[in-house]
């Protein structure tokens, strides 16, 4: 199946953009963020939309024949560029997905 990285549109939420990414064949998610995500949401993000990630994620991979449980998956947060203030919103998001 090769190296399968999807990325997803930036997500909405108080005022600020943020990227999902899943990289298929590693079975592992990213977080692209341009405000550093509080410690907690390191380990896992249990947000209703890093949860509907992954479960496209496992949907996927299971239309190709592929076991990919979702306890098999990880998340990560991607060490991007941080925005210095709040004037810039939607920008990074835009370069993310561009990368």
């Amino acid at each position: 199946m090769g190296q399968i990285r999807i990325y997803f549109p930036p997500v909405h939420a108080n005022h600020h953009y943020r990227v999902y990414a899943a990289d298929l064949r590693s079975q592992k998610t990213f977080l692209l963020d341009s405000l550093k995500p509080k410690p907690a949401v390191a380990k896992v993000d249990h947000s209703p939309m890093g949860k509907l990630i992954l479960e496209y994620g496992v949907a996927f991979l299971a239309k190709h024949n592929i076991d990919a449980p979702l306890h098999d998956w990880e998340f990560l947060i991607a060490d991007v560029p941080q925005q210095a203030g709040n004037d810039d919103r939607g920008v990074f998001a835009c370069m993310f997905m561009e990368h």
